[in-house]
């Protein structure tokens, strides 16, 4: 039992150095794509310009390729995720169908149905992946902070035994 202990305790001496950048790193990540959702949604209550959209084809994911006219008068095309709307929404947009979408201009980016914008305001992108990463890193942090202090340390040999009262941390001035 001692041996499987220390070995876990070794474990996560050497994954210390890595949980801190991926602490960091998933942090950052999380950060940004909040950042992005709210700018996004933002941008397409501000800048979005509606437009009559036909859905020229319907993908195996159930996106949808969408041809309209922009105000411009210039035809464009688009790809309309799917994954905001239910699926009884989804189910209804088939190929030939004319709906009504918010685009952003210039260049038609992020169309959505303007029939069911509340739902992709309200729509929050799942970020399970960089939650694990950071509680996973987070929690090795906790059981094994060493390297977060491993400039005050002076005797890595007492910090490999885990020998804590025989730190010499030194006097700082």
């Amino acid at each position: 039992m001692k041996a499987v202990a220390r070995g876990l305790d070794t474990i996560l001496l050497l994954m210390s150095p890595i949980a801190i950048l991926f602490f960091l790193l998933a942090a950052l990540l999380l950060a940004v794509e909040t950042s992005e959702q709210r700018g996004y949604r933002n941008m397409l209550l501000e800048a979005g310009q509606i437009a009559q959209a036909t859905v020229d084809h319907v993908y195996e994911d159930g996106d949808l390729h969408v041809v309209f006219v922009d105000a411009a008068g210039g035809e464009r095309f688009a790809i309309l995720r799917t994954v905001y709307y239910p699926s009884a929404v989804r189910a209804a947009l088939q190929e030939g169908t004319v709906q009504t979408i918010r685009y952003l201009p210039p260049y038609a980016e992020g169309p959505v149905l303007e029939d069911h914008l509340d739902t992709v305001l309200r729509y929050r992108k799942p970020l399970t992946g960089l939650w694990v990463m950071l509680a996973v890193s987070w929690a090795i942090l906790i059981l094994r902070p060493d390297f977060l202090y491993f400039g005050y340390v002076k005797d890595l040999d007492a910090l490999m035994r885990r020998d804590f009262a025989a730190l010499d941390l030194g006097e700082r001035s």
